[in-house]
Formats: structure tokens, sequence, C-alpha cells
């Protein structure tokens, strides 16, 4: 099995931000880890630092992801949207939304995958 993150940068809309975290929390962290391959999840919020240059969303999540197939992820993830078993929110800002799957590079003397 390979191993992989999927990195995911959001933010809720104006004014409704309890909202957004209520559901990101209680429902879509779940929905998320109900997606087979998807082993652990994490949320994150910007650090009040000064960091010139960082353009962010505010909302960070890490999901760690062991698969044989990561094009699997992404159509299972699409799926669960289209069936209604991973319900999106009026309060998230999908404008805001940036995503991408990374793969654990191997560390000296581990074998490739």
């Amino acid at each position: 099995m390979s191993r992989f993150l999927f990195v995911v940068f959001t933010a809720p809309k104006e004014g409704r931000e309890d909202e957004y975290n209520e559901w990101y929390d209680g429902r879509h962290l779940n929905d998320t880890l109900g997606v087979p391959g998807i082993i652990s999840g994490e949320r994150f919020v910007l650090a009040d630092v000064d960091a010139p240059g960082t353009e962010l969303p505010k909302y960070l999540a890490l999901y760690e992801i062991e698969t044989e197939d990561i094009a699997e992820i992404p159509r299972a993830l699409a799926e669960a949207r289209v069936s209604g078993q991973m319900p999106s929110s009026d309060a998230l800002d999908r404008s805001s939304i940036r995503a991408a799957f990374y793969q654990a590079i191997p560390g000296p003397g581990e074998p490739e995958p």
C-alpha cells in the first residue's frame, strides 16, 4: 500500500464561521473518513502569526490515505457527494477550496512504493 496525504484548505462564508465549523466537525470530517482508504483526518486553523506572502484560506484539513490506487479516492469522494452521503454546507465558501493529493516520499533505506 502507498501512503498519501489529502491536503484541503477551506474557509467559511463571511459571518457563518460557527455554522461552518459545526458542519465540518459534526458531519463532514466523519463523512470523509467513511471513504475507504482514508484512514485519519485532522483539522487546523491558521495561526495568528505574521507570515508575509501567506495567502491561504483560514482552515486546513489533512487526511491520511493508504491505497494502491490514489485515483480511486477522488472518484469515491465525488460519488459520496453525488449520492448525498457527503452533503456540503451553505456556510462553506466554495471559492476558497484548495485541495491536492501528495504521495509520501520514502526515507533513506526505505523501499520505493
